[in-house]
């Protein structure tokens, strides 16, 4: 099964009825497109879902409490585009797309993630500084931050006390391996010291334990391609290596508990990879979890209602994107 065109750097959500929203992307080196799939696993089918009002790649999209989904940001033309503030909200229901409030600031390769409130953290990225997002009144409020630019891929985590904590995604000099903590409850932002030096397209999920591991991307300073090291929060220690390194790669936490990190590339240089991996909390151990069919980076992961996860698009050798899916399966 593909999706109706090639397309990497995109979105994919996994919404209330189990169908996956695959949405916009890049379809060669330098263009970007508005286009939507949805994706049915329970007929293994593609069909088309409206397309959004402006084609993006590098963009968020984010689950709301109420079903719908919000798409915030990105860059239209490609990658000597400017980046987006604009934002839009895709209703399953009627199959619409319509205008929601504009960002404070345009950004593109940045993370969001929902809060226990309900409304949408986003971060850094191209574009810098940080925002919430509030559905109910379709407004955003720029948050303080202690590091306005975190480019490069920060990664987020919402805590299970209801904090934020963002990562790496770092300027050339700075925030280097500073770490904030933004308290959603009073809206003040702190900031520590984060060792080892920190990385840069890693990944972010919170264990059973509430403890936070974050992996791969690529060394900040001089970077030479994916590495396979983690990190753990709190006490920023180095955790459990991979067997391979992962950059530009996917993270799903599977039902019971396990993190699927899946191929990545495009990282110093270094081309995409098929190597899946499982990391199973209770032993604190890596294992591998098969090869995809195809190497891939820049693709998504959705996890599907019955514990499977799909596996879509990404680049290719030289940064081609490609149409083709695959679903991994747990043991």
């Amino acid at each position: 099964m593909s999706m109706s065109l090639p397309r990497s750097e995109f979105a994919a959500v996994t919404l209330p009825n189990g169908k996956v929203l695959l949405i916009g992307g890049l379809t060669t080196n330098f263009a970007a497109t508005a286009t939507v799939d949805l994706y049915d696993p329970a007929s293994d089918t593609v069909t088309a879902a409206a397309p959004m009002s402006t084609p993006r790649f590098g963009h968020s999209a984010t689950l709301l409490p109420n079903g719908k989904v919000l798409v915030a940001g990105g860059e239209a033309p490609g990658y000597l585009g400017p980046g987006t503030a604009s934002a839009e909200i895709y209703d399953p229901a009627a199959n619409r797309w319509t205008a929601a409030a504009s960002m404070a600031r345009a950004r593109a390769e940045f993370p969001a993630v929902l809060l226990p409130n309900g409304k949408v953290f986003v971060a850094g990225g191209a574009g810098g500084g940080e925002e919430i997002y509030d559905p109910v009144t379709n407004t955003w409020t720029v948050a303080q931050t202690m590091y306005n630019d975190r480019i490069n891929g920060p990664a987020v985590a919402a805590l299970k006390d209801g904090r934020v904590l963002i990562y790496g995604g770092q300027a050339v000099i700075e925030p280097g391996n500073q770490f904030e903590v933004f308290d959603t409850t009073t809206g003040q932002a702190s900031s520590g010291n984060a060792m080892p030096l920190s990385y840069n397209w890693s990944t972010a999920a919170v264990l059973p334990d509430g403890s936070v591991m974050f992996v791969g991307g690529q060394a900040g300073y001089q970077p030479n391609g994916p590495v396979n090291t983690t990190i753990v929060f709190p006490g920023w220690t180095a955790g459990p290596v991979m067997n391979a390194g992962h950059c530009h790669h996917t993270m799903t936490t599977l039902k019971g508990g396990a993190l699927l990190v899946v191929a990545g590339g495009g990282c110093g240089g270094a081309q995409p990879n098929a190597v899946a991996e499982l990391y199973d909390p209770s032993s604190k151990t890596w294992l591998p979890a098969g090869m995809l069919a195809t190497p891939r980076g820049g693709h998504v992961a959705a996890l599907l209602g019955d514990g499977r996860v799909l596996i879509a698009g990404g680049f290719i050798t030289m940064g081609a994107p490609i149409a083709t899916m695959e679903i991994y399966t747990p043991a």
